[in-house]
């Protein structure tokens, strides 16, 4: 039991859980590539101590069930026990989260480890929980976890008040410093942390059963050094910042060969299944043709292949140099072709396509070493200035519907 922490009662001593929290999705950001990752980085964050001696992120309180009202968020003490005060059976839990807002947008987390100075170690063990819902330690208390918004159930102890998956375990046999590895689960949630950073979540330690208590330093100890510690190690995303690109100028002709032209417009990116309909009006199902050029910026100094999927024909060229030509009737198929290309620069692209009968498909994507395979995306294309103006009277065409893609109408 926890008789040698009763004496901090009136300094709000009560500890259940530490951790790092997230709310909902605990999946992390996982659209970051590690072909853009930088070195990794080991930091961590302490209050007084690290990033800076400036710092002030870490939040901690904890939960008592036996004064339920009470907030103890100035207690230079946190505690987790099932038997708190001593003979009570009441429980008492703590929470804690850091602010990780100094960590770079992007980033990605790949270990975190939670220090902390036991004051009074514990025969037994306690789990780390993530809370999922938004909480203040200058407010919380064993019934509420905001001024006027209770917990789902008292002390954070219900579905969306808590995960029930554990995100590490702390068993200190002895007084002093000790480390707590986060599992999988644990930097899922220190991921989400570094992904929203406003999410004012946390984490918390409890145990099903034992009453042998943990007690430890909380944010507001006299002896900095001794203040829960969080330590992250994190690679920043390098990937370069995308293009000011706005599609390509798509020029729509009735006929096969570009015989009548119908409408000039820019098409944010290249991705047309029109199947047996009709790309525009003014323009039949079948027998019809289209040219999209302008110019492509790439962000690798890599080599790109680029990925043509068409029904009927197509061909396209890349830099002036024709990298894919199937100009037959046929059904979808995927063409591609290769060229080295230097980030930033600006390279001309055309692509030519026509329509016999049937379906009609049209998709242009690109991939390389360091970029996945995509559609190529509005930020990396620019249009080219209109060389065949729609007929005189002619009216712009919104291209929105079923099957379609939404471009910007102009002449």
């Amino acid at each position: 039991m926890l008789g040698i922490l009763n004496r901090f009662r009136s300094l709000g001593v009560v500890v259940t859980a530490v951790g790092l929290g997230a709310c909902g999705n605990l999946g992390g950001n996982n659209s970051r590539s590690d072909d853009t990752l930088g070195s990794t980085v080991t930091t961590f964050f302490q209050n007084g101590v690290a990033p800076s001696s400036a710092y002030e992120g870490t939040y901690d309180t904890f939960l008592e069930e036996a004064t339920p009202g009470t907030n103890y968020g100035t207690a230079g003490t946190l505690v987790a026990d099932r038997d708190y005060p001593d003979g009570t059976g009441k429980n008492a839990d703590a929470i804690l989260r850091f602010d990780l807002s100094s960590i770079p947008p992007g980033s990605k987390v790949f270990a975190a480890t939670l220090t902390l100075n036991v004051t009074n170690a514990t025969g037994g063990s306690y789990e780390l929980y993530a809370i999922k819902r938004s909480w203040e330690d200058s407010t919380a208390t064993w019934a509420s976890a905001l001024s006027g918004e209770g917990w789902q159930t008292a002390g954070a102890r219900g579905a969306d008040d808590r995960a029930s998956t554990a995100l590490g375990t702390v068993a200190p046999r002895v007084k002093g410093k000790t480390v707590v590895t986060l599992n999988a689960a644990g930097l899922a949630l220190v991921q989400q942390w570094v992904d929203t950073p406003s999410v004012p979540t946390g984490i918390a330690i409890d145990s099903a059963t034992n009453t042998d208590g943990l007690g430890f330093d909380s944010s507001e100890a006299i002896t900095a050094d001794t203040r829960p510690k969080l330590s992250v190690t994190y690679a920043q995303d390098t990937s370069p910042p995308p293009g000011a690109g706005t599609g390509l100028l798509g020029e729509y002709f009735s006929g096969m060969a570009f015989e009548t032209s119908v409408l000039s417009r820019t098409d944010a990116t290249v991705n047309f299944n029109w199947a047996s309909g009709t790309p525009a009006s003014g323009i039949g199902a079948d027998n019809f043709s289209v040219r999209w050029s302008g110019q492509v910026q790439p962000l690798f100094s890599q080599t790109y292949t680029f990925f043509v999927r068409s029904d009927d024909g197509a061909r396209l060229w890349v830099n002036g140099q024709q990298i894919i030509n199937n100009w037959t009737d046929h059904a979808a198929t995927e063409n591609s072709g290769t060229i080295t290309l230097t980030a930033g620069q600006k390279y001309a692209v055309k692509l030519e396509f026509y329509e016999k009968g049937g379906q009609a498909v049209s998709q242009l994507s690109w991939s390389s070493p360091g970029q996945a395979k995509q559609i190529i995306p509005a930020t990396q294309l620019y249009p080219a200035v209109v060389t065949n103006p729609p007929p005189a009277g002619a009216t712009p065409i919104n291209t929105t519907g079923s099957g379609r893609r939404r471009g910007a109408d102009q002449y």
